[in-house]
């Protein structure tokens, strides 16, 4: 739940190196870029360069925050939030944020959270055009047929949606593309490409 640096110069051999940007106890430099201190818990980072669209910060960075796990102040530093004193009240700053840098180390707030709903993972891709898409999964009431016992829970499965953004703020609806099939054995129920019917439409 930490987000850390790692460099390669083939892509196969990498090394780890040690940054004074986060410390722990015992440990000055670490090579983490973001601690539960400044922000609780970080996951699914996804992480572009783009030199011609932004020279000054070619680093862009979309991550889930989560300052209700063992943040002290409830808050996710450089968004100007103000500290709360419960976790119920750190649970509103959950969500999804952005944010740039020049050098992938060190990074600046731009927005957060954002208005983009989704569950435990969401993964997002910059386009050559400059456009953004996401993919994300959400749990939603089982459809007829499709109940998955060994997912979320008894009547509900996980679903994988697509999002397309034109500036990485504003995001489209949700468009399912793909599902679980029910029939699979326990151990291979992952999302499948399927069409069903969801909402007003396929």
């Amino acid at each position: 739940f930490r987000i850390v640096y790692i460099t390669s110069a083939d892509g196969v051999n990498w090394e780890r190196p040690m940054l004074d940007v986060c410390s722990v106890p015992g440990y000055p430099k670490t090579n983490l870029i973001f601690d539960f201190e400044d922000g609780g818990r970080s996951s699914y980072a996804s992480v572009f360069v783009d030199p011609e669209a932004n020279p000054d910060e070619p680093y862009e960075m979309f991550v889930f925050r989560d300052p209700s796990f063992r943040c002290p102040t409830g808050t996710v530093a450089g968004f100007g939030q103000k500290p709360v004193s419960t976790t119920s009240e750190a649970k509103r700053n959950y969500g999804l944020y952005r944010y740039r840098s020049q050098d992938g180390i060190h990074w600046r707030g731009i927005e957060g959270p954002l208005a983009f709903k989704s569950d435990d993972t969401l993964y997002v891709h910059k386009k050559l055009d400059g456009t953004y898409v996401s993919h994300h999964k959400k749990g939603v009431s089982a459809f007829p047929g499709g109940f998955v016992p060994y997912d979320v829970g008894v009547g509900e499965c996980r679903i994988t949606l697509r999002k397309t953004s034109k500036d990485g703020s504003n995001w489209s609806e949700s468009v399912p593309i793909m599902m679980p099939d029910w029939k699979d054995h326990p151990g291979d129920q992952i999302m499948e490409v399927g069409h069903f019917i969801y909402g007003n439409g396929i």
